[in-house]
């Protein structure tokens, strides 16, 4: 099972949305941003057939979910992919992709659609009181940050997500 996770940025890269987990076991009360798993359906159109989310689909999917905001395919950048040898539902191969988009959507405190509370955070907050945060969440702030800074931005495709074909 492959995930996603994204932050939606203020433009000055000061604030940003997260969600506070109530799942799983490990994640719960914690802070973390906004995503879940990337699904596979079954389709019968007469033969088997499965459907396999993009990891964008699923960001845009999971992002309304979650906050009942609508955001398209151009705004989320995929900005880094981690890969574990056993993922946290002990399957083999897990991938998390990591997104950012940028925008006025993050000056909210609300409940999402599944009742998980959506606030606003500011890079204070996340290195000054990092026991209420999920333990990557500065690492992950700073590497949108750098990359904004050094201009990458716009130009990261790991492994072809970015595309908009």
């Amino acid at each position: 099972m492959n995930y996603v996770c994204g932050f939606m940025m203020s433009w000055d890269l000061q604030e940003f949305l997260l969600i506070r987990k109530t799942h799983p076991d490990w994640m719960k009360g914690k802070w973390n941003g906004i995503g879940g798993k990337i699904e596979t359906n079954e389709m019968h159109t007469g033969m088997h057939d499965i459907y396999k989310e993009t990891p964008h689909e699923t960001m845009i999917r999971e992002f309304y979910e979650e906050t009942g905001i609508q955001t398209t395919k151009k705004r989320w950048h995929c900005f880094h992919i981690e890969e574990f040898k056993k993922g946290p539902d002990s399957q083999e191969g897990t991938k998390v992709y990591y997104f950012a988009a940028f925008g006025d959507e993050t000056k909210r405190e609300s409940f999402g659609l599944r009742k998980e509370q959506i606030k606003t955070h500011t890079l204070i907050d996340v290195f000054w009181d990092q026991g209420e945060y999920l333990w990557n969440l500065n690492y992950l702030l700073h590497m949108i940050i750098y990359q904004v800074r050094k201009g990458f931005f716009h130009q990261l495709n790991p492994q072809g997500v970015n595309s908009i074909l």
